[in-house]
């Protein structure tokens, strides 16, 4: 089971209760070791740095973070 930094565990997650359940599906197989919210032309994302746990790095030769990128919303507005 992976586990959060405690920076982004102090801050960031206290800040956003409401992206947990987001984050919970990630921490099987990676680390977060870095959270940011942005705001972008009307659309807010919360952006990720996850860290691949050894066997997942073993297994798919991942040995760099990811980035995971999330907007909460039900569809793309046209532009």
């Amino acid at each position: 089971m992976g586990k959060i930094v405690s920076d982004v565990k102090g801050t960031f997650l206290l800040q956003y209760p409401d992206q947990e359940n987001m984050r919970k599906s990630f921490l099987c197989g990676f680390d977060i070791t870095y959270a940011e919210k942005k705001s972008l032309n009307n659309t807010t994302l919360f952006a990720y740095l996850l860290k691949p746990e050894q066997y997942l790095s073993e297994a798919f030769g991942i040995d760099k973070e990811v980035i995971l990128a999330y907007v909460n919303k039900k569809g793309w507005e046209s532009l």
